[in-house]
């Protein structure tokens, strides 16, 4: 087609590199819209095994959130070292503080399967459920939305990061291990410290991440608000506390600070601070 265009006068000429770019481009929406298929397929298949033979809370995690991400893992692997790098401490630094606190506080309540802890009164299925879900939301955001920079280097900031999470985990051993407070209305005052700092973070300094992460927590919260409403009606966990309000969904009643906090706004703060 190119090589006729050069001696045929008045053949409007287009380049090879013109077609490969186009072939480029549809293999990378092709690419992604198979990769979304798998996604939501993977949760309706495990949603319906938890549904049809009420299966375990432990086994039921498993069939949620590990078939979706090794996927993502295995077929993009230079998403592997980002992720954990970043999932991996901050994991297991939120585990202790917010999981300890909160339960002390009676923000939520579970009965842990396997007698493992990484710290007193912290089972160590916390902190691979924490683990599991960052990871998720995670590689969706590499893989759907933040494509350009997916195959980037972890930044030189990442230090930081690490002093950071430091500082804060040697301040929660010295000021709340010893004699942790009672604070009512623990979860609308604290917990949403974590979550909304980084929120406004990204409204502030960062505004073009706004439409990145809302496209995630709009294809992301319809799987958290099943998953949330399964795990009330088969009293995986439950809320004991005092909460601002109640929002009644099929028969389960969620806290308001869970619906907005947890299954709306969760994007909002673990990607900014991956960013």
């Amino acid at each position: 087609h190119w090589s006729l265009g050069r001696f045929r006068p008045g053949f409007k000429s287009q380049r090879p590199h013109f077609y490969f770019l186009k072939l480029i481009r549809f293999m990378k929406i092709e690419r992604k819209t198979l990769d979304a298929i798998i996604l939501v397929s993977s949760f309706l298949i495990a949603i319906a095994l938890i549904l049809i033979f009420n299966i375990h809370i432990a086994i039921a995690n498993v069939l949620l959130f590990v078939p979706p991400t090794s996927y993502l893992l295995i077929k993009y692997p230079k998403l592997r070292k980002k992720s954990i790098y970043f999932v991996l401490p901050f994991a297991f630094v939120f585990t202790v503080i917010v999981d300890y606190l909160a339960r002390f506080n009676l923000v939520w309540g579970y009965t842990p399967v396997f007698p493992f802890f990484i710290f007193p009164n912290i089972p160590l299925e916390i902190f691979g459920w924490w683990f599991v879900w960052m990871i998720l939301i995670i590689t969706v955001y590499e893989t759907f939305i933040d494509i350009r920079h997916r195959n980037k280097k972890i930044s030189k900031n990442y230090k930081f990061f690490i002093i950071l999470l430091g500082i804060s985990f040697i301040t929660f051993l010295i000021t709340f291990f010893a004699n942790p407070p009672q604070i009512n209305y623990f979860y609308a005052q604290v917990i949403s410290l974590f979550i909304l700092i980084p929120t406004v973070y990204i409204f502030v300094k960062r505004p073009a991440l706004i439409p990145k992460i809302l496209k995630l927590s709009i294809f992301l919260f319809f799987f958290f608000l099943i998953y949330e409403i399964i795990g009330l009606r088969y009293g995986w966990w439950n809320f004991p506390g005092e909460y601002l309000g109640t929002v009644s969904i099929l028969g389960v009643g969620i806290p308001l600070e869970e619906l907005i906090l947890w299954i709306l706004l969760g994007s909002f703060w673990v990607v900014p601070l991956f960013e």
